[in-house]
């Protein structure tokens, strides 16, 4: 059986599991907010362009960023990363969610650092 590469959205712990369908935990922290890394790319990409205007707007006071709905389209599996992000206890972790998502969709860790500060104060 194949394994699969699995992300913590708490700590950002990688770790591989042979049963993907089954419900996971880090082994670090003990969260239940893992995704699946696939999954993590692939709605990460398709957050990048609204999460970039958002950026623009309060960096430079340029007018608000059109509605999400006519940014980007949503993967299939949108709705299954943003309940895994909710399932973060506290808003240090869901900033910390934020953050990888971020990175994962090609932002450097320093902008994707400020970003995640921003939806999550």
């Amino acid at each position: 059986m194949m394994r699969v590469l699995f992300i913590c959205l708490d700590c950002g712990n990688p770790f591989f599991e042979r049963n993907p369908e089954a419900t996971h935990r880090c082994g670090t922290c003990g969260s239940s907010a893992v995704v699946k890394h696939d999954e993590l790319r692939s709605g990460a990409l398709a957050l990048k362009p609204a999460a970039y205007l958002w950026l623009l707007h309060d960096e430079h006071s340029i007018p608000p960023p059109p509605p999400p709905w006519e940014v980007i389209s949503f993967p299939k599996n949108a709705a299954a990363l943003f309940s895994v992000m909710g399932k973060a206890r506290t808003p240090e972790r869901r900033q910390r969610a934020a953050e990888l998502m971020l990175i994962e969709a090609g932002f450097p860790e320093e902008k994707a650092r400020g970003l995640a500060k921003g939806m999550y104060p």
